[in-house]
């Protein structure tokens, strides 16, 4: 991942330090006493896992600062830096961070001496810092995200207000949800694919009715993005993919067009600005894979000499056509956390009702209805606190063909747990979503559409992880 490397500001003492670039920073801890900014401690998430780093010396109150990771990032680090008589030299003296949902944190520290402010040029995320530390913080300095050399950047098209952000580059596009406030477009959520896994940006204020567009990665992606700017804000937005399909227009088609795209190349994140409303937008496209080239032709080999003929053989009865054979269950998952005890209700006929419950920071429990032989039978995981609420199936008429969600990690917990889900069936109802959509979301289906038999996971005080086993449906030719 390409970066920017800015600064670092504050003093020339201390032992310096690199960090290095990771995929962003989940929660920051800042130590600080009458003089300075003491200590900072930085979360990192690289490729799922949480890296932690220190600096300078543990003392005087501490202070933390989380963000909604990945969904919230950071987009700029500010402070001041002074000299300080106990020293004799000139450490960070507060610092200041701003999110992409345009949270400020409190000031760390005391804004005494010359005040700085860092943020990359295209509003691009906290990636890592770099800086100088001992006794104290001396000096800091931010990686922010940079759009790579190979990358079409198309600038922000729209107007000056909000906040600008960069949701970085991925490996592409899985799914758009676009609100809309009134005239403009009001919000909007990106859902990215970087290798298995989703990671969802979202900007705006959620105020409407949500519309979605699904891309079929990585089969599939957006090779266009089209829409209109009026009165100094997004009104409209219309996706095309490299399959020939295209979206109905999200909001209203007002105002100066503008679109985003190039010949081979697909679309792999955005970047605007955004308040209430959506105010601009931009995009990251990324050249298309090479197509995998044509296996090379096996010449014939030279035909045989003909054989004298046999005798020709009695005719032999037909055999009787060999029954199909009964379509194997996939396994899929399971997703999110790796702790609470491990669960497998194995497979059933199929699934007639889901209750889930839930608190303010998880999915806490669920109990599924199953049918076998004709009979029900319950399983229940977690711990029924909280809210409950059920979706039923009409079964055996409808089934369950996808189980969604997210999952993220919880720090009052200190654990990932699954964070939402909802459900998807043959007759195309949704179910809604249960808790709220926060951190990683995911989807379990077949890949040619199966039959919910079953769930498997983790459980103990919520629900830390959860998996499906489908069937694909046999249809007669």
């Amino acid at each position: 991942m390409m970066s920017e490397k800015m600064g670092p500001v504050g003093g020339t003492f201390g032992g310096a330090f690199d960090d290095g670039v990771f995929d962003g920073v989940k929660k920051i801890i800042v130590g600080r006493d009458l003089g300075c900014v003491s200590y900072i401690k930085i979360e990192y998430e690289n490729d799922g896992k949480f890296e932690t780093r220190e600096h300078g010396t543990i003392r005087g109150a501490l202070t933390e600062f989380a963000v909604e990771y990945p969904n919230e990032y950071i987009t700029s680090v500010s402070g001041s830096y002074d000299r300080v008589r106990n020293y004799e030299k000139v450490p960070i003296t507060s610092l200041i961070f701003t999110t992409s949902y345009r949270r400020t944190s409190p000031v760390l520290g005391q804004s005494t001496g010359t005040r700085f402010w860092l943020e990359g040029k295209t509003g691009g995320k906290l990636l890592g810092f770099h800086g100088r530390s001992g006794q104290a913080l001396d000096a800091i300095g931010p990686h922010f995200f940079a759009v790579r050399p190979p990358l079409k950047h198309f600038n922000r098209e729209g107007g000056n207000g909000g906040t600008a952000w960069d949701d970085g580059a991925y490996d592409g596009v899985r799914r758009i949800v676009v609100g809309r406030g009134g005239r403009f477009v009001g919000f909007v959520r990106f859902t990215y694919a970087r290798g298995e896994r989703m990671i969802s940006h979202a900007h705006g204020k959620n105020q409407g009715a949500l519309q979605e567009f699904d891309v079929d990665h990585p089969h599939e992606h957006i090779t266009s993005v089209e829409g209109t700017i009026d009165g100094g804000c997004l009104t409209s937005l219309r996706f095309k993919t490299s399959k020939g399909r295209t979206s109905p227009a999200f909001g209203n088609v007002v105002g100066r067009r503008f679109v985003f795209e190039a010949k081979d190349f697909k679309l792999v994140g955005f970047c605007g600005r955004s308040a209430d409303y959506i105010d601009a937008l931009g995009a990251h496209f990324a050249p298309l894979p090479p197509p995998a080239p044509a296996p090379s032709p096996v010449p014939a080999p030279a035909p045989a000499p003909a054989p004298a003929p046999a005798p020709a053989p009695a005719p032999a009865p037909a055999p009787a056509p060999a029954p199909s054979p009964a379509p194997a269950t996939t396994k899929i998952g399971p997703i999110g956390g790796i702790k609470g005890n491990i669960f497998d209700d194995g497979v059933f006929d199929g699934v007639q009702k889901i209750t889930v419950g839930k608190d303010v920071y998880s999915v806490t429990y669920i109990k599924i209805e199953y049918v076998k032989d004709g009979k029900v039978e319950i399983r229940e995981h977690g711990t029924n606190r909280g809210e409950l609420k059920e979706f039923s199936v009409a079964y055996p008429n409808d089934y369950i063909i996808a189980v969604g969600g997210s999952y993220n990690h919880i720090f009052n917990y200190d654990t990932t747990l699954i964070t939402s889900l909802y459900f998807t069936t043959s007759r195309g109802f949704t179910s809604p979503l249960f808790g709220e959509m926060k951190g990683t979301e995911f989807e379990l289906k077949g890949e040619n559409g199966g039959k919910l038999l079953g769930f498997h996971g983790r459980g103990g005080h919520a629900i830390d992880a959860i998996g499906a086993f489908l069937r694909p449906i046999l249809v007669d030719p």
